[in-house]
């Protein structure tokens, strides 16, 4: 085998990659519910989402699934169940954008019905 192999980014590479964790940090303050933990490590590097309590990584998996996003659930100690990556190095912007956009409007949806569950389910104490 003849050449340089390279593991490292190009210039230009590292360009995009900075552009699209921009892009993508930004679509997640745009459309990501408030209660939805995220952070966003470097560019290139998956964005890991820590959902609230009432949901489950493993059921916004599937219902993101069927609006045509697909993420995967990641395990977390500190959460577990609670915890989604988000790949996004490989997509043009427009497709962050609507990604998170749907991913964004799935996770209001399941947040609404979580909460509608929770407020109809009778207390220990008849309240």
């Amino acid at each position: 085998m003849q050449g340089t192999i390279r593991f490292t980014a190009e210039k230009a590479s590292a360009d995009e990659a900075a552009r699209r964790h921009s892009a993508a940090c930004a679509a997640m303050q745009r459309y990501l519910p408030h209660v939805v933990a995220w952070r966003c490590a470097c560019p290139g590097a998956p964005l890991v989402l820590t959902l609230p309590e009432v949901l489950s990584a493993r059921e916004v998996v599937q219902r993101a699934a069927r609006a045509r996003v697909e993420v995967v659930a990641a395990y977390d100690p500190a959460a577990p169940d609670r915890a989604i990556e988000i790949h996004y190095a490989h997509l043009a912007d427009e497709e962050i954008d609507e990604g998170l956009r749907r991913l964004g409007r799935c996770l209001a949806r399941d947040l609404t019905l979580a909460m509608r569950s929770a407020a109809s389910e009778p207390s220990f104490f008849g309240l």
